[in-house]
């Protein structure tokens, strides 16, 4: 055997060229392929793919969410458990599935409906009333422009109006109602005797030797808790609130924070839906016919949408979708919208729900709110970010003080400005007066109640 190898070494490389190297090749192109086609998604919702990344960013906001809900009791590894993790990632499937559905059946919510729901909103009201100071203030917290929070309200309406639609219709077991039923018209007759224990008082004799061993035997019900009286001072920003900007530094401040002064683009548009069906061509042919009709008489496309458009919730306004910005409609659409001008028509445009027949009718294009009109609100914001600033630089300063001293507060409060206040009781659990609980914590109080602190 070893000789015929031997022998015949060129044939033999033949072989291995035509049938064995070949199936490598094959092999090859076929893991690429499976490398080149998966993606890294955790599961797929549809045609929406819900990534690591997607899971990250959630978590990390559902976590901001409960550290300002839980406050000093919050812990990062709240959402580290199995349960956790699975609720969070049913939540991302829920919100993709319902979005899909609002894309897919063109649910639109008006903006005069968004900004009634924030104008009626109490946590934005002063004096039963809507503020427009506490509005701002909230944007700013948020980070976000007035559209911006319009546009979300707008869509969490949508979302809102499809769970709801589909709650409201989900069957109710028979069993379940006629229990129900049950329940409320059941009627019950009820006697009652009541002896009322002071009636009773002036038969009743106590002697010192009872009410002694009573108190004998019932001593932790007489304890006062272990407490504490302490004085502290607050050392936070607001001791540098007085601070004043020139006019050049809130023009400079303006400029290099102009975006978020900036309002985006908006359009809004009509549209004409016509669904594939079973003869994609047939369909698209009649949206010719519709787009040739309305662009000789955009006066008709109202008509039009109400008699043809199978999008029935925008049919019903005569195709009116409202006002939008960019990263709402499927791309394709968004595109045709805005390359367009006001009063084009355009289409048939191809997207996944069929063809639209489009028509621009409005633009608001985007603008930068004018330096005067937002001057007040930069005043207030610089000076925070100076009291800030001054803070973080007197901080070290401010704690040095304190322990170089460490029997009186008296030197850092005048050096600062600070009121010394005193907490008369303070347990081990901290302290019952909401207020004051923001300042003397769980962990105050266990560091006030240590053996350093109370010698």
């Amino acid at each position: 055997m070893l000789q015929a190898f031997r022998e015949h070494k060129r044939w033999l490389m033949v072989i291995a060229m035509v049938f064995i190297i070949p199936s490598f090749v094959v092999t090859g192109i076929y893991s690429y392929n499976r490398m080149t086609q998966s993606d890294n998604s955790i599961v797929k919702v549809g045609e929406v793919s819900i990534t690591p990344e997607n899971f990250d960013l959630a978590k990390r906001q559902q976590l901001e969410r409960l550290r300002q809900q839980m406050g000093e009791s919050f812990h990062a590894s709240l959402l580290d458990t199995p349960q956790a993790r699975e609720d969070l990632l049913r939540m991302l499937m829920d919100e993709a599935a319902i979005n899909q559905v609002v894309a897919k059946n063109h649910i639109s919510v008006s903006e005069a409906q968004a900004v009634a729901l924030i104008k009626n909103a109490d946590a934005l009201k002063v004096d039963g009333k809507f503020s427009a100071e506490r509005y701002e203030q909230f944007l700013r917290s948020q980070g976000k422009s007035d559209q911006q929070f319009v546009m979300e309200i707008r869509n969490d309406l949508a979302k809102e109006a499809v769970v709801s639609g589909v709650s409201a219709t989900y069957p109710v077991p028979k069993a379940l109602t006629e229990q129900f039923y049950e329940i409320l018209t059941e009627e019950r007759n009820v006697r009652t005797l009541v002896l009322p224990a002071d009636d009773y008082l002036d038969k009743v004799a106590v002697t010192d030797e009872e009410i002694k061993a009573y108190y004998n035997a019932h001593l932790k019900d007489f304890l006062s808790p272990e407490h504490i009286k302490a004085q502290y001072v607050v050392f936070s920003p607001d001791a540098f609130s007085n601070q004043k900007a020139s006019l050049d530094d809130l023009k400079t401040f303006y400029e290099q924070n102009k975006q978020r002064w900036t309002v985006p683009e908006e359009r809004r548009a009509s549209h004409i839906l016509i669904e594939f069906g079973d003869d994609k061509e047939a369909a698209r042919k009649k949206a010719e016919e519709l787009a040739n009709e309305v662009k000789a008489d955009p006066s008709k496309f109202a008509e039009l949408a109400k008699a043809n458009s199978v999008d029935t919730g925008s049919a019903e306004q005569g195709g009116d979708l409202s006002f939008f910005g960019r990263g709402v409609m499927t791309k394709a659409f968004e595109d045709a919208v805005f390359s367009a001008k006001k009063g084009d028509i355009v289409g048939p445009i191809e997207t996944e729900f069929g063809w639209h027949v489009i028509y621009v009718t409005d633009i608001h294009p985007a603008a930068v709110e004018p330096f005067e009109d937002v001057k007040s609100e930069i005043e207030r914001e610089y000076a925070q970010q100076q009291a800030i600033r001054e803070f973080s630089t007197h901080a070290d300063e401010f704690t040095n003080l304190v322990y170089e001293q460490s029997d009186t507060l008296e030197p850092a409060a005048a050096k600062f400005g600070l009121k010394v206040e005193t907490a008369d009781f303070v347990t081990r659990n901290g302290v019952t007066d909401p207020e004051l609980s923001q300042i003397i914590t769980e962990h105050v109080a266990e560091s006030l109640f240590g053996t350093e602190a109370l010698k």
